[in-house]
């Protein structure tokens, strides 16, 4: 079972606004989007806590990916206290996002 929160346009606001969470803005149909699933799964069961990670896929959450101007996908935002502390896109590697999370840790 996976630790990754799955969010949409009604719970999203309130699983980021506390603490340090990676938000994954994605699609079902998206081939890169499945491949960093897999990292982001391996990810959060690392972390253990320490961090939340959540999906938001697109195509069920307009208003979501609106709000966060997702132009392209896989959109990756890492939120400090609801508070947007970095923007990537593409896929990225389990160590390069464990590390931006450590940058951002309290």
């Amino acid at each position: 079972m996976s630790n990754v929160i799955i969010c949409n346009d009604d719970n999203l606001k309130e699983e980021i606004n506390e603490g340090l969470v990676l938000v994954d803005f994605m699609a079902t149909w998206c081939g890169p989007c499945q491949k960093l699933s897999v990292t982001l799964d391996e990810l959060a069961d690392d972390l253990n806590g320490a961090a939340k990670i959540v999906k938001v896929d697109i195509d069920l959450s307009p208003e979501s990916t609106k709000t966060y101007d997702v132009r392209g996908i896989p959109a990756l935002f890492v939120l400090k206290q609801g508070k947007i502390v970095e923007r990537l896109m593409g896929v990225k590697s389990k160590e390069v996002l464990a590390g931006l999370l450590a940058k951002h840790g309290s």
